[in-house]
């Protein structure tokens, strides 16, 4: 399956879309680590992305209360 995203350069200059990026990338690599298909890391890489994943990191989830 090829991926269809554009790489860490292309979001040089946008530092919240950049950090989007690292952070996919590095949650997806984690996934794959422990099992995750090839779709269905493409697909969290999409989610966060887009923005569309609250995720279930413990540090957020203390911000929100």
């Amino acid at each position: 399956m090829a991926c269809s995203h554009k790489g860490r350069d292309a979001y040089a200059n946008n530092p919240e879309l950049l950090a989007r990026y690292d952070l996919a990338i590095k949650h997806t690599a984690k996934a794959r680590e422990n099992g995750m298909s090839s779709e269905e890391a493409h697909a969290m890489f999409t989610r966060i992305m887009n923005g569309e994943s609250e995720g279930n990191c413990k540090a957020r989830r203390a911000e929100k209360e």
